[in-house]
């Protein structure tokens, strides 16, 4: 669905995020929400 709104790829959405978990040295979405929780990033 974000690939479709931002006209790009599916592939390039799934690199950007596989970054943001290597970043935030997170395995899954999962852990990345509890991140951004725990760290009050939203």
């Amino acid at each position: 669905m974000i690939a479709n709104i931002l006209s790009i790829d599916v592939n390039t959405i799934k690199a950007h995020k596989m970054n943001i978990f290597q970043k935030l040295k997170v395995n899954n979405i999962a852990e990345a929400i509890v991140y951004a929780s725990n760290n009050n990033l939203f």
